[in-house]
């Protein structure tokens, strides 16, 4: 009677069942090997481990806790980072080509130079550490509704991306390329913009009190 009870629940209820269960084996070679490109780590627990020139194009790592994770160089090109946990973690060159970060948590995570083209960083989070996207690839990256205080993106490559209505208080954006960049409803007081080319960026509705070296917004 009550497993009857139970796999009625399963099949009313979505989501009822383990899915996040990532597969074992996968993990296993993963840590054997350095590669497990689509394969399935949806909530693994890879904390600390030394990822370094990983190949996890296209991997499930939804929800995967990667906290203080190693994955310099490594190719996370088109992999799923929905929910993960990334705080404190190392992803300097690492390949995120339209990888999907969202609600990822990036507190203090260093993603300095790397190749986020077309990612997709929707409310992605790094409010209470900034996180290091100095350097990285940001073209056409669609950072919407994110949480990036103080964030450092120095010398970032921001060409028709789109941080609308993103938090981006304190940020230094000194030499960045913001060219036909959206901030449309975006926060940038007391960011740094010294340096950066702003051209063709449209900030309507921008808050931009104390902003530096940002001229007035576009209309």
């Amino acid at each position: 009677m009550w497993r009857s009870i139970v796999l009625a629940v399963l099949l009313v209820v979505p989501g009822a069942t383990a899915s996040l269960a990532f597969s074992g084996d996968d993990l296993k070679a993963l840590k054997k090997t350095g590669q497990c490109e689509g394969c399935d780590l949806s909530g693994a627990n890879l904390k600390g481990l030394y990822l370094i020139d990983a190949k996890l194009r296209g991997a499930n790592l939804s929800h995967a806790k990667l906290t203080k994770a190693n994955l310099s160089g490594a190719d996370l090109e088109g992999a799923n980072l929905t929910r993960a946990d990334l705080e404190g973690a190392i992803l300097e060159k690492a390949k995120l080509a339209e990888a999907i970060l969202r609600k990822a948590n990036l507190n203090g995570a260093t993603l300095a130079g790397a190749d986020l083209s077309g990612a997709s960083i929707y409310k992605a989070k790094a409010d209470v550490r900034p996180v290091n996207l100095a350097n990285a690839n940001l073209e056409g990256a669609q950072i919407y509704k994110a949480e990036f205080v103080e964030a450092d993106l120095q010398g970032a490559n921001l060409k028709g991306a789109s941080l609308y209505k993103s938090n981006l208080y304190g940020a230094s954006f000194q030499g960045a390329d913001l060219t036909g960049a959206n901030l449309l409803g975006s926060r940038v007081s007391n960011a740094d913009f010294t340096g950066a080319t702003t051209k063709g960026a449209v900030c309507w509705g921008a808050v931009v009190d104390n902003a530096k070296g940002l001229s007035e917004p576009t209309n």
